[in-house]
């Protein structure tokens, strides 16, 4: 490793904390969950579900003919909307913990 690249890694690790207390980051994570919740209110996916079945029974595939449609509790603990919300979360602690230090 060289030691000009060796300087550059610390720097990039301090300067995570502070891009994921962006007001920016965390306005677009508070659209992403607004958003997902919106379609998940709106949309229940029933016919999409029912439209894989379909397929999966013309192409005799077993994983497709398992397809079932989420339920609206069942939308909100899928992976990527946890990780969307841990990660407004983190946002929201590293904004505020900048912001108390600051004051």
């Amino acid at each position: 490793m060289k030691p000009a690249t060796t300087g550059r890694l610390p720097r990039l690790l301090h300067a995570i904390p502070r891009r994921l207390a962006s007001v920016k980051l965390g306005s677009v994570l508070v659209i992403a969950v607004f958003a997902s919740m919106l379609a998940a209110a709106f949309f229940p996916g029933t016919e999409a579900a029912g439209f894989f079945r379909s397929i999966g029974q013309a192409l005799e595939l077993d994983g497709l003919t398992q397809v079932r449609e989420l339920t609206f509790q069942e939308r909100f603990e899928t992976p990527p909307f946890i990780l969307l919300v841990a990660l407004l979360s983190v946002s929201l602690c590293f904004s505020l913990y900048f912001r108390i230090k600051g004051e």
